[in-house]
Protein backbone atom coordinates (compact mmCIF):
# COMPACT_ATOMS: atom_id res chain seq x y z
CA UNK A 1 0.00 0.00 0.00
CA UNK A 2 2.77 1.79 1.07
CA UNK A 3 4.45 1.75 -2.85
CA UNK A 4 0.96 2.33 -4.21
CA UNK A 5 0.68 5.83 -2.75
CA UNK A 6 4.18 7.02 -3.54
CA UNK A 7 3.70 5.71 -7.33
CA UNK A 8 0.74 7.83 -7.47
CA UNK A 9 1.81 11.15 -5.58
CA UNK A 10 5.02 11.13 -8.34
CA UNK A 11 2.42 10.52 -11.40
CA UNK A 12 0.27 13.45 -10.13
CA UNK A 13 3.40 15.77 -9.52
CA UNK A 14 4.53 14.98 -13.21
CA UNK A 15 1.39 15.75 -14.64
CA UNK A 16 1.34 19.00 -12.48
CA UNK A 17 4.63 20.08 -13.83
CA UNK A 18 3.57 19.21 -17.46
CA UNK A 19 0.54 21.51 -17.56
CA UNK A 20 2.45 24.75 -15.97
CA UNK A 21 4.82 23.95 -18.65
CA UNK A 22 2.10 24.07 -21.35
CA UNK A 23 0.61 26.86 -19.81
CA UNK A 24 4.26 28.75 -19.72
CA UNK A 25 4.71 28.80 -23.29
CA UNK A 26 1.29 29.24 -24.56
CA UNK A 27 0.98 31.28 -28.08
CA UNK A 28 -1.73 33.30 -25.72
CA UNK A 29 1.37 34.59 -23.85
CA UNK A 30 3.60 35.29 -27.24
CA UNK A 31 0.85 37.21 -28.37
CA UNK A 32 0.00 39.45 -25.44
CA UNK A 33 4.29 40.60 -25.70
CA UNK A 34 3.65 41.61 -29.18
CA UNK A 35 0.34 43.44 -29.03
CA UNK A 36 2.50 45.34 -26.00
CA UNK A 37 4.90 45.82 -28.50
CA UNK A 38 2.64 47.06 -31.40
CA UNK A 39 1.14 49.88 -29.04
CA UNK A 40 4.39 52.00 -28.76
CA UNK A 41 3.88 54.66 -31.25
CA UNK A 42 6.00 58.41 -31.61
CA UNK A 43 4.44 61.24 -33.61
CA UNK A 44 5.27 62.61 -35.85
CA UNK A 45 7.70 60.57 -37.64
CA UNK A 46 9.36 63.10 -39.23
CA UNK A 47 9.21 66.62 -39.47
CA UNK A 48 10.85 70.19 -40.64
CA UNK A 49 11.61 72.96 -38.62
CA UNK A 50 13.30 76.46 -39.29
CA UNK A 51 15.75 77.84 -37.30
CA UNK A 52 14.57 79.34 -34.15
CA UNK A 53 11.48 77.70 -34.02
CA UNK A 54 10.06 74.36 -31.41
CA UNK A 55 8.47 71.28 -32.22
CA UNK A 56 6.89 68.82 -30.02
CA UNK A 57 7.32 65.35 -30.37
CA UNK A 58 4.89 62.95 -28.56
CA UNK A 59 4.91 59.21 -27.15
CA UNK A 60 2.10 57.70 -25.96
CA UNK A 61 4.64 55.97 -23.18
CA UNK A 62 7.01 57.08 -20.91
CA UNK A 63 10.46 56.65 -23.12
CA UNK A 64 13.61 57.98 -22.91
CA UNK A 65 14.61 60.74 -25.59
CA UNK A 66 17.91 61.53 -27.01
CA UNK A 67 18.98 63.53 -30.11
CA UNK A 68 21.79 63.05 -32.76
CA UNK A 69 23.37 66.39 -32.70
CA UNK A 70 21.99 68.76 -30.23
CA UNK A 71 23.80 71.63 -32.31
CA UNK A 72 21.26 70.79 -35.13
CA UNK A 73 17.97 69.98 -32.75
CA UNK A 74 18.10 69.80 -29.02
CA UNK A 75 15.83 68.54 -27.10
CA UNK A 76 14.61 69.45 -23.25
CA UNK A 77 13.95 66.46 -21.42
CA UNK A 78 14.73 63.15 -21.73
CA UNK A 79 12.35 61.01 -20.21
CA UNK A 80 8.60 61.24 -20.63
CA UNK A 81 6.11 61.22 -22.69
CA UNK A 82 7.24 64.19 -24.84
CA UNK A 83 10.13 66.46 -25.60
CA UNK A 84 10.84 69.55 -27.29
CA UNK A 85 12.80 69.72 -30.63
CA UNK A 86 14.22 73.66 -30.16
CA UNK A 87 15.68 74.26 -34.44
CA UNK A 88 19.42 75.72 -33.63
CA UNK A 89 21.13 75.13 -37.37
CA UNK A 90 20.06 74.02 -40.29
CA UNK A 91 20.97 70.36 -41.29
CA UNK A 92 19.13 67.37 -40.13
CA UNK A 93 19.03 65.20 -37.27
CA UNK A 94 17.28 62.11 -35.83
CA UNK A 95 15.36 61.81 -32.44
CA UNK A 96 15.12 58.71 -30.72
CA UNK A 97 12.52 57.22 -28.00
CA UNK A 98 13.45 54.67 -26.08
CA UNK A 99 11.15 52.11 -24.68
CA UNK A 100 12.82 48.93 -23.05
CA UNK A 101 14.12 47.51 -25.57
CA UNK A 102 12.09 49.05 -28.23
CA UNK A 103 13.18 52.33 -29.88
CA UNK A 104 11.12 54.82 -32.81
CA UNK A 105 13.18 57.34 -34.78
CA UNK A 106 11.78 60.65 -36.06
CA UNK A 107 13.44 62.53 -38.38
CA UNK A 108 14.07 66.05 -37.95
CA UNK A 109 15.04 68.62 -40.78
CA UNK A 110 16.28 71.98 -39.77
CA UNK A 111 15.98 74.94 -42.43
CA UNK A 112 16.55 78.59 -42.47
CA UNK A 113 14.15 81.41 -41.24
CA UNK A 114 12.83 82.63 -44.24
CA UNK A 115 13.96 86.80 -44.44
CA UNK A 116 11.54 88.69 -43.47
CA UNK A 117 10.62 92.23 -44.99
CA UNK A 118 9.45 94.97 -43.08
CA UNK A 119 6.37 96.63 -43.67
CA UNK A 120 7.39 100.47 -43.61
CA UNK A 121 3.94 102.60 -43.67
CA UNK A 122 0.49 102.87 -44.64
CA UNK A 123 -1.51 105.73 -46.04
CA UNK A 124 -5.16 106.56 -46.16
CA UNK A 125 -6.62 107.94 -49.41
CA UNK A 126 -10.66 108.78 -50.35
CA UNK A 127 -11.03 106.00 -52.94
CA UNK A 128 -14.97 107.60 -53.55
CA UNK A 129 -13.56 111.13 -53.94
CA UNK A 130 -9.70 111.19 -54.14
CA UNK A 131 -10.19 114.33 -52.26
CA UNK A 132 -8.17 113.63 -48.37
CA UNK A 133 -9.42 116.96 -47.40
CA UNK A 134 -13.12 115.92 -46.60
CA UNK A 135 -14.05 112.69 -45.61
CA UNK A 136 -17.97 112.11 -45.72
CA UNK A 137 -20.28 109.82 -44.42
CA UNK A 138 -20.68 106.75 -46.63
CA UNK A 139 -17.22 107.43 -48.76
CA UNK A 140 -14.86 104.73 -49.06
CA UNK A 141 -11.49 105.03 -47.52
CA UNK A 142 -8.43 102.65 -49.04
CA UNK A 143 -5.41 101.44 -47.20
CA UNK A 144 -2.23 101.87 -49.29
CA UNK A 145 0.64 99.71 -47.62
CA UNK A 146 4.64 100.05 -48.45
CA UNK A 147 6.01 97.92 -49.59
CA UNK A 148 3.55 97.85 -52.49
CA UNK A 149 2.27 94.66 -52.71
CA UNK A 150 2.88 93.11 -48.95
CA UNK A 151 1.12 90.94 -47.36
CA UNK A 152 -0.86 92.02 -43.94
CA UNK A 153 -3.40 92.20 -41.60
CA UNK A 154 -5.56 95.54 -41.42
CA UNK A 155 -7.48 96.69 -38.17
CA UNK A 156 -9.39 100.51 -38.83
CA UNK A 157 -9.53 102.55 -36.00
CA UNK A 158 -11.55 105.77 -34.56
CA UNK A 159 -9.71 108.09 -32.93
CA UNK A 160 -11.08 110.29 -30.26
CA UNK A 161 -8.35 112.61 -28.65
CA UNK A 162 -5.86 109.92 -28.03
CA UNK A 163 -7.95 107.21 -28.15
CA UNK A 164 -7.96 104.58 -30.61
CA UNK A 165 -11.21 102.58 -30.69
CA UNK A 166 -11.24 99.67 -33.09
CA UNK A 167 -13.76 99.21 -35.53
CA UNK A 168 -15.51 95.82 -35.15
CA UNK A 169 -15.45 94.18 -38.06
CA UNK A 170 -13.24 96.59 -40.27
CA UNK A 171 -10.07 94.16 -41.45
CA UNK A 172 -9.71 94.66 -44.92
CA UNK A 173 -7.93 96.92 -46.52
CA UNK A 174 -11.08 99.61 -47.82
CA UNK A 175 -13.14 100.74 -45.16
CA UNK A 176 -17.34 102.29 -46.07
CA UNK A 177 -17.47 105.11 -42.97
CA UNK A 178 -20.33 104.60 -40.90
CA UNK A 179 -21.49 107.89 -39.69
CA UNK A 180 -22.70 106.29 -36.71
CA UNK A 181 -19.09 105.31 -35.42
CA UNK A 182 -17.21 108.17 -36.63
CA UNK A 183 -19.05 111.24 -37.35
CA UNK A 184 -16.98 113.95 -35.47
CA UNK A 185 -13.66 111.91 -35.22
CA UNK A 186 -10.94 111.07 -37.04
CA UNK A 187 -10.34 107.76 -38.66
CA UNK A 188 -6.76 105.75 -39.39
CA UNK A 189 -5.33 101.63 -39.91
CA UNK A 190 -2.79 99.70 -38.36
CA UNK A 191 -1.39 97.19 -40.46
CA UNK A 192 0.29 94.01 -38.91
CA UNK A 193 2.77 92.19 -41.63
CA UNK A 194 2.08 88.44 -42.47
CA UNK A 195 4.42 85.54 -43.80
CA UNK A 196 7.80 87.30 -44.93
CA UNK A 197 6.69 90.27 -44.14
CA UNK A 198 7.23 91.78 -40.92
CA UNK A 199 6.70 94.58 -38.44
CA UNK A 200 3.34 96.75 -37.50
CA UNK A 201 2.49 100.80 -38.14
CA UNK A 202 -0.08 102.34 -38.07
CA UNK A 203 -1.84 105.57 -40.68
CA UNK A 204 -1.69 109.31 -39.80
CA UNK A 205 -4.88 110.04 -38.98
CA UNK A 206 -8.18 111.62 -41.46
CA UNK A 207 -9.59 114.82 -40.93
CA UNK A 208 -12.47 114.62 -38.62
CA UNK A 209 -15.50 112.73 -40.53
CA UNK A 210 -18.21 114.93 -41.58
CA UNK A 211 -22.23 113.77 -41.92
CA UNK A 212 -23.22 113.79 -45.38
CA UNK A 213 -26.19 115.80 -46.17
CA UNK A 214 -29.02 113.91 -48.17
CA UNK A 215 -29.81 115.64 -51.58
CA UNK A 216 -32.04 113.81 -53.40
CA UNK A 217 -34.81 110.80 -53.40
CA UNK A 218 -36.26 109.42 -56.45
CA UNK A 219 -38.84 107.23 -56.35
CA UNK A 220 -39.59 104.14 -58.88
CA UNK A 221 -41.95 101.22 -59.02
CA UNK A 222 -44.62 102.58 -61.05
CA UNK A 223 -46.64 100.79 -64.13
CA UNK A 224 -47.97 102.27 -67.28
CA UNK A 225 -48.85 101.06 -70.91
CA UNK A 226 -45.84 102.83 -72.41
CA UNK A 227 -42.58 104.34 -70.73
CA UNK A 228 -44.45 107.64 -71.18
CA UNK A 229 -46.79 106.85 -68.52
CA UNK A 230 -44.77 105.47 -66.16
CA UNK A 231 -44.58 108.19 -63.72
CA UNK A 232 -48.22 107.46 -63.75
CA UNK A 233 -49.10 105.27 -60.19
CA UNK A 234 -52.10 103.15 -60.27
CA UNK A 235 -54.29 101.70 -57.39
CA UNK A 236 -51.59 98.67 -56.13
CA UNK A 237 -48.24 99.45 -57.43
CA UNK A 238 -45.60 99.54 -55.04
CA UNK A 239 -43.78 102.26 -55.03
CA UNK A 240 -39.81 102.53 -53.87
CA UNK A 241 -37.58 105.40 -53.00
CA UNK A 242 -34.11 105.36 -53.17
CA UNK A 243 -31.87 107.97 -51.30
CA UNK A 244 -28.61 107.39 -53.62
CA UNK A 245 -27.46 104.54 -50.70
CA UNK A 246 -27.86 107.12 -47.92
CA UNK A 247 -28.89 105.64 -44.52
CA UNK A 248 -32.35 107.62 -44.01
CA UNK A 249 -35.78 106.89 -42.39
CA UNK A 250 -38.79 107.49 -44.84
CA UNK A 251 -42.67 109.46 -44.76
CA UNK A 252 -44.46 108.81 -47.77
CA UNK A 253 -47.39 111.44 -48.31
CA UNK A 254 -50.16 111.70 -50.49
CA UNK A 255 -51.29 115.54 -51.76
CA UNK A 256 -48.79 116.85 -49.49
CA UNK A 257 -49.84 115.01 -46.08
CA UNK A 258 -48.51 111.96 -44.21
CA UNK A 259 -49.93 108.21 -44.84
CA UNK A 260 -49.78 106.86 -41.57
CA UNK A 261 -47.70 104.23 -40.96
CA UNK A 262 -45.75 104.17 -44.12
CA UNK A 263 -42.42 104.84 -43.24
CA UNK A 264 -40.26 101.61 -44.69
CA UNK A 265 -38.39 102.60 -48.20
CA UNK A 266 -41.61 100.96 -49.83
CA UNK A 267 -45.54 101.28 -49.92
CA UNK A 268 -48.07 99.58 -52.14
CA UNK A 269 -50.43 102.27 -53.15
CA UNK A 270 -54.57 102.19 -52.26
CA UNK A 271 -57.50 103.38 -52.95
CA UNK A 272 -57.65 106.13 -50.27
CA UNK A 273 -54.46 107.32 -52.59
CA UNK A 274 -56.89 107.45 -56.00
CA UNK A 275 -56.64 111.19 -57.61
CA UNK A 276 -53.49 112.39 -55.21
CA UNK A 277 -50.14 112.54 -55.85
CA UNK A 278 -47.43 110.90 -53.66
CA UNK A 279 -44.14 112.04 -52.38
CA UNK A 280 -41.68 110.23 -50.44
CA UNK A 281 -39.55 112.51 -47.86
CA UNK A 282 -36.14 110.94 -46.39
CA UNK A 283 -34.48 112.15 -43.37
CA UNK A 284 -30.78 111.52 -42.61
CA UNK A 285 -29.74 108.80 -40.29
CA UNK A 286 -26.55 106.83 -38.78
CA UNK A 287 -24.33 109.59 -39.39
CA UNK A 288 -26.68 111.14 -42.29
CA UNK A 289 -28.13 114.76 -42.28
CA UNK A 290 -30.42 116.58 -44.67
CA UNK A 291 -33.83 116.30 -45.64
CA UNK A 292 -34.86 115.34 -49.46
CA UNK A 293 -38.13 115.16 -50.50
CA UNK A 294 -39.12 113.40 -53.94
CA UNK A 295 -40.48 115.04 -57.15
CA UNK A 296 -44.27 114.39 -56.66
CA UNK A 297 -45.80 111.62 -59.14
CA UNK A 298 -48.89 112.02 -61.25
CA UNK A 299 -52.38 111.74 -59.46
CA UNK A 300 -52.56 107.94 -58.78
CA UNK A 301 -55.26 106.25 -60.99
CA UNK A 302 -57.89 103.85 -59.60
CA UNK A 303 -60.02 101.49 -61.48
CA UNK A 304 -59.66 99.56 -64.38
CA UNK A 305 -58.87 100.14 -68.69
CA UNK A 306 -58.61 97.72 -71.37
CA UNK A 307 -57.33 97.85 -75.00
CA UNK A 308 -56.71 95.01 -77.46
CA UNK A 309 -53.39 95.07 -78.11
CA UNK A 310 -53.37 94.57 -82.07
CA UNK A 311 -56.21 96.14 -82.62
CA UNK A 312 -54.96 98.67 -85.81
CA UNK A 313 -53.43 95.51 -87.36
CA UNK A 314 -55.25 92.42 -86.57
CA UNK A 315 -58.04 90.55 -89.43
CA UNK A 316 -59.33 87.33 -89.65
CA UNK A 317 -57.00 84.47 -88.28
CA UNK A 318 -54.71 86.47 -85.74
CA UNK A 319 -55.28 86.28 -82.03
CA UNK A 320 -56.95 89.46 -80.39
CA UNK A 321 -55.28 90.23 -76.92
CA UNK A 322 -56.77 92.42 -74.36
CA UNK A 323 -54.62 94.12 -71.79
CA UNK A 324 -55.87 95.33 -68.85
CA UNK A 325 -54.57 98.13 -66.65
CA UNK A 326 -53.13 98.70 -64.08
CA UNK A 327 -51.29 95.15 -65.14
CA UNK A 328 -52.03 94.15 -61.42
CA UNK A 329 -55.37 94.03 -62.44
CA UNK A 330 -55.08 91.02 -64.52
CA UNK A 331 -55.85 88.96 -62.17
CA UNK A 332 -58.95 90.54 -60.46
CA UNK A 333 -61.02 90.68 -63.62
CA UNK A 334 -62.76 88.43 -65.74
CA UNK A 335 -63.37 88.66 -69.41
CA UNK A 336 -66.34 88.64 -71.90
CA UNK A 337 -65.87 88.80 -75.83
CA UNK A 338 -68.51 89.49 -77.72
CA UNK A 339 -69.01 89.83 -81.79
CA UNK A 340 -71.38 92.03 -82.96
CA UNK A 341 -73.15 92.88 -79.88
CA UNK A 342 -73.81 88.81 -78.84
CA UNK A 343 -71.76 86.95 -76.28
CA UNK A 344 -69.65 84.60 -77.46
CA UNK A 345 -69.50 81.31 -75.75
CA UNK A 346 -66.34 80.40 -74.00
CA UNK A 347 -64.29 83.54 -75.51
CA UNK A 348 -64.08 84.23 -71.53
CA UNK A 349 -60.01 84.48 -71.77
CA UNK A 350 -58.00 87.30 -72.27
CA UNK A 351 -57.74 86.29 -76.25
CA UNK A 352 -59.48 85.29 -78.95
CA UNK A 353 -59.21 84.27 -82.02
CA UNK A 354 -61.73 85.50 -84.39
CA UNK A 355 -63.00 83.12 -87.00
CA UNK A 356 -65.37 84.96 -89.05
CA UNK A 357 -65.51 88.83 -89.69
CA UNK A 358 -67.33 91.19 -87.63
CA UNK A 359 -67.09 93.87 -85.09
CA UNK A 360 -65.26 92.20 -81.62
CA UNK A 361 -65.87 93.58 -77.88
CA UNK A 362 -64.02 92.44 -75.09
CA UNK A 363 -65.67 93.27 -71.65
CA UNK A 364 -63.06 93.17 -68.25
CA UNK A 365 -65.01 93.13 -64.99
CA UNK A 366 -63.93 93.27 -61.68
CA UNK A 367 -64.04 90.05 -59.71
CA UNK A 368 -66.94 90.31 -56.73
CA UNK A 369 -65.28 91.36 -53.37
CA UNK A 370 -62.35 93.29 -54.69
CA UNK A 371 -63.22 96.69 -53.57
CA UNK A 372 -59.48 98.49 -54.58
CA UNK A 373 -61.12 99.24 -58.07
CA UNK A 374 -63.63 102.45 -58.31
CA UNK A 375 -64.20 101.59 -61.81
CA UNK A 376 -65.76 98.07 -62.16
CA UNK A 377 -65.98 97.78 -65.84
CA UNK A 378 -64.14 98.27 -68.66
CA UNK A 379 -64.22 97.47 -72.80
CA UNK A 380 -62.75 97.73 -76.19
CA UNK A 381 -63.47 96.94 -79.76
CA UNK A 382 -62.21 96.60 -83.00
CA UNK A 383 -63.50 95.61 -86.57
CA UNK A 384 -62.41 92.57 -87.47
CA UNK A 385 -62.51 91.64 -91.72
CA UNK A 386 -61.09 89.20 -94.29
CA UNK A 387 -57.09 89.42 -94.35
CA UNK A 388 -55.31 90.76 -97.53
CA UNK A 389 -52.50 88.78 -97.72
CA UNK A 390 -50.30 90.60 -100.44
CA UNK A 391 -50.19 93.67 -102.27
CA UNK A 392 -47.62 95.34 -104.75
CA UNK A 393 -46.48 98.32 -106.32
CA UNK A 394 -45.49 98.05 -110.50
CA UNK A 395 -44.52 101.07 -112.72
CA UNK A 396 -45.65 102.10 -115.86
CA UNK A 397 -42.73 101.52 -117.96
CA UNK A 398 -41.70 98.02 -116.61
CA UNK A 399 -38.50 97.27 -114.14
CA UNK A 400 -36.78 100.93 -115.03
CA UNK A 401 -38.22 103.71 -112.83
CA UNK A 402 -37.85 107.29 -113.95
CA UNK A 403 -39.53 110.58 -112.69
CA UNK A 404 -43.48 111.44 -113.96
CA UNK A 405 -43.41 107.39 -114.32
CA UNK A 406 -47.20 105.92 -112.36
CA UNK A 407 -46.98 103.65 -109.56
CA UNK A 408 -49.91 101.66 -109.63
CA UNK A 409 -51.22 99.22 -105.83
CA UNK A 410 -52.82 96.05 -106.59
CA UNK A 411 -54.18 94.43 -103.57
CA UNK A 412 -55.16 90.18 -103.05
CA UNK A 413 -57.28 88.09 -100.87
CA UNK A 414 -55.47 85.00 -101.69
CA UNK A 415 -56.65 84.63 -105.36
CA UNK A 416 -59.12 87.29 -104.99
CA UNK A 417 -58.27 90.89 -106.34
CA UNK A 418 -59.30 93.54 -104.42
CA UNK A 419 -61.23 97.11 -105.04
CA UNK A 420 -59.85 100.27 -105.18
CA UNK A 421 -62.64 103.17 -105.96
CA UNK A 422 -65.67 104.62 -104.62
CA UNK A 423 -66.31 101.35 -102.47
CA UNK A 424 -62.68 100.45 -102.07
CA UNK A 425 -61.21 97.16 -99.61
CA UNK A 426 -58.54 99.26 -98.73
CA UNK A 427 -56.72 102.73 -97.95
CA UNK A 428 -53.24 103.82 -99.25
CA UNK A 429 -50.43 105.69 -97.90
CA UNK A 430 -46.90 106.30 -99.93
CA UNK A 431 -43.52 106.11 -98.68
CA UNK A 432 -40.31 107.80 -99.39
CA UNK A 433 -37.37 106.29 -97.81
CA UNK A 434 -39.78 105.34 -94.65
CA UNK A 435 -41.86 108.59 -93.84
CA UNK A 436 -45.10 109.14 -95.61
CA UNK A 437 -45.35 111.16 -98.28
CA UNK A 438 -47.86 114.05 -97.29
CA UNK A 439 -50.85 113.82 -99.26
CA UNK A 440 -50.11 110.65 -101.13
CA UNK A 441 -52.95 108.29 -100.57
CA UNK A 442 -54.21 107.82 -103.61
CA UNK A 443 -54.12 104.40 -105.73
CA UNK A 444 -51.57 105.71 -107.85
CA UNK A 445 -48.45 107.46 -107.66
CA UNK A 446 -46.64 109.54 -109.98
CA UNK A 447 -42.71 109.87 -109.02
CA UNK A 448 -41.01 112.83 -108.67
CA UNK A 449 -37.48 114.33 -109.92
CA UNK A 450 -37.03 114.64 -105.45
CA UNK A 451 -37.38 110.60 -105.51
CA UNK A 452 -34.10 110.10 -107.37
CA UNK A 453 -32.14 107.72 -105.79
CA UNK A 454 -35.06 107.09 -102.86
CA UNK A 455 -37.03 104.11 -101.96
CA UNK A 456 -40.49 104.17 -102.81
CA UNK A 457 -43.13 101.74 -100.65
CA UNK A 458 -47.22 101.75 -99.92
CA UNK A 459 -48.68 100.33 -97.09
CA UNK A 460 -52.33 99.11 -97.76
CA UNK A 461 -54.57 99.00 -94.58
CA UNK A 462 -58.01 96.89 -95.21
CA UNK A 463 -61.69 98.41 -95.02
CA UNK A 464 -65.29 97.64 -95.11
CA UNK A 465 -64.70 93.46 -95.02
CA UNK A 466 -61.16 93.93 -95.44
CA UNK A 467 -58.80 94.54 -92.34
CA UNK A 468 -54.77 94.29 -91.48
CA UNK A 469 -51.96 95.83 -93.05
CA UNK A 470 -49.57 94.85 -95.68
CA UNK A 471 -46.57 96.79 -96.82
CA UNK A 472 -45.64 96.07 -100.60
CA UNK A 473 -42.39 95.69 -102.17
CA UNK A 474 -40.07 98.46 -102.43
CA UNK A 475 -39.41 100.57 -105.62
CA UNK A 476 -35.71 101.71 -105.72
CA UNK A 477 -32.91 102.90 -108.58
CA UNK A 478 -35.62 105.78 -109.58
CA UNK A 479 -33.86 108.50 -112.13
CA UNK A 480 -34.64 112.05 -113.26
CA UNK A 481 -33.28 114.08 -115.60
CA UNK A 482 -31.16 117.47 -115.45
CA UNK A 483 -34.09 119.74 -117.13
CA UNK A 484 -31.80 122.84 -116.93
CA UNK A 485 -28.44 125.10 -115.58
CA UNK A 486 -28.52 128.55 -114.96
CA UNK A 487 -25.35 130.78 -114.47
CA UNK A 488 -25.20 132.82 -111.52
CA UNK A 489 -23.29 135.96 -110.82
CA UNK A 490 -22.04 135.80 -106.85
CA UNK A 491 -25.23 133.89 -106.72
CA UNK A 492 -27.20 136.51 -107.78
CA UNK A 493 -29.42 136.18 -111.54
CA UNK A 494 -27.03 137.84 -113.92
CA UNK A 495 -28.19 141.57 -116.08
CA UNK A 496 -26.02 142.92 -118.33
CA UNK A 497 -22.42 142.11 -118.84
CA UNK A 498 -20.46 140.43 -115.78
CA UNK A 499 -16.84 142.41 -114.62
CA UNK A 500 -13.99 141.00 -114.89
CA UNK A 501 -12.59 139.09 -111.59
CA UNK A 502 -16.44 138.36 -110.95
CA UNK A 503 -17.34 134.75 -109.63
CA UNK A 504 -19.84 132.68 -111.73
CA UNK A 505 -21.52 129.84 -110.78
CA UNK A 506 -23.77 127.16 -111.99
CA UNK A 507 -27.76 126.42 -110.55
CA UNK A 508 -28.65 123.10 -111.69
CA UNK A 509 -32.33 122.27 -111.73
CA UNK A 510 -33.40 119.75 -109.91
CA UNK A 511 -31.33 121.04 -107.08
CA UNK A 512 -31.01 117.75 -106.09
CA UNK A 513 -28.68 116.91 -109.04
CA UNK A 514 -25.89 119.09 -108.42
CA UNK A 515 -23.95 116.86 -106.64
CA UNK A 516 -24.62 114.39 -109.45
CA UNK A 517 -23.31 116.13 -112.24
CA UNK A 518 -19.72 117.37 -113.83
CA UNK A 519 -19.40 120.70 -115.27
CA UNK A 520 -17.56 122.66 -117.66
CA UNK A 521 -17.28 125.98 -118.73
CA UNK A 522 -17.29 127.61 -122.44
CA UNK A 523 -15.32 130.78 -124.04
CA UNK A 524 -17.06 132.01 -126.98
CA UNK A 525 -18.19 128.21 -127.79
CA UNK A 526 -14.64 126.44 -126.62
CA UNK A 527 -14.25 124.50 -123.49
CA UNK A 528 -12.07 126.52 -120.98
CA UNK A 529 -8.33 124.34 -119.92
CA UNK A 530 -9.43 123.48 -116.06
CA UNK A 531 -12.97 125.25 -115.67
CA UNK A 532 -15.00 122.09 -114.75
CA UNK A 533 -15.80 123.09 -111.20
CA UNK A 534 -19.37 124.72 -109.98
CA UNK A 535 -18.04 128.04 -110.07
CA UNK A 536 -15.85 130.17 -112.21
CA UNK A 537 -14.35 133.78 -111.82
CA UNK A 538 -13.58 135.65 -115.03
CA UNK A 539 -10.21 136.33 -116.07
CA UNK A 540 -8.95 139.48 -118.08
CA UNK A 541 -8.88 136.59 -121.18
CA UNK A 542 -12.55 136.12 -121.32
CA UNK A 543 -12.83 140.47 -121.89
CA UNK A 544 -15.54 140.81 -124.51
CA UNK A 545 -16.69 137.52 -124.58
CA UNK A 546 -19.52 134.94 -123.85
CA UNK A 547 -20.04 132.43 -120.96
CA UNK A 548 -21.81 129.57 -120.88
CA UNK A 549 -21.41 126.05 -118.55
CA UNK A 550 -22.80 122.70 -119.22
CA UNK A 551 -23.79 120.12 -117.15
CA UNK A 552 -23.80 116.35 -117.45
CA UNK A 553 -25.82 114.54 -114.95
CA UNK A 554 -24.57 110.80 -113.73
CA UNK A 555 -25.90 108.26 -111.35
CA UNK A 556 -29.14 108.51 -110.32
CA UNK A 557 -29.56 111.43 -112.40
CA UNK A 558 -29.91 111.39 -116.52
CA UNK A 559 -29.06 113.86 -119.52
CA UNK A 560 -26.83 117.09 -120.20
CA UNK A 561 -27.95 120.92 -120.52
CA UNK A 562 -25.95 124.02 -121.68
CA UNK A 563 -26.84 127.02 -120.08
CA UNK A 564 -27.69 130.47 -121.55
CA UNK A 565 -24.62 132.83 -122.79
CA UNK A 566 -23.43 135.28 -120.38
CA UNK A 567 -21.39 138.70 -121.48
CA UNK A 568 -17.89 139.10 -120.15
CA UNK A 569 -17.50 143.16 -120.05
CA UNK A 570 -14.14 144.93 -122.26
CA UNK A 571 -11.33 145.77 -120.11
Amino acid sequence: MVHTRTSVTRRTLAIILAVACTIAFTPAMAYTQSAHAAAFTVTPAKATVYVGSTKVIKANKKVKWSTSDSSIASISRIKGKKTVVTAVSSGKATIRATYGTQSKKVKITVKKAAVKTAVTSVSISNYSTGVNTKIETGDILKAQVKPAGATVKYQWYTLSGTSMTAISGANENVYKVDGTLTAGRQILVKVTGTGTYSGSVTSAATVAVTARTVTNVTVSGMSGKTSADNDTPVVGDTLTADANGASVTYQWKANGTAISGATAASYTLTSAEAGKTITCTVTGARGYAGTATSPATKAVKNGISIYIRNADTASLGDTLTAVVEPSAASNDVTYQWFKDGAAITGGTSAIYTPSAAGTYKVTATVKSGITRYSTREASASVTIGKKITSASIAGSAGSTYAANDTLTVTAWNSATRLTYGAASDYTVQWYRNGSAIAGETGNTYRLQTSDAGASIYAVISGVRTYSGNVTTNTISGITAPVTSVTILNEGKAVTGSVAIGSTLSASVTPTDASNSVTYQWYDNGTPISGATGSSYKIASSNAGHRISVKVTASGYFTGSQISTEVLAASV
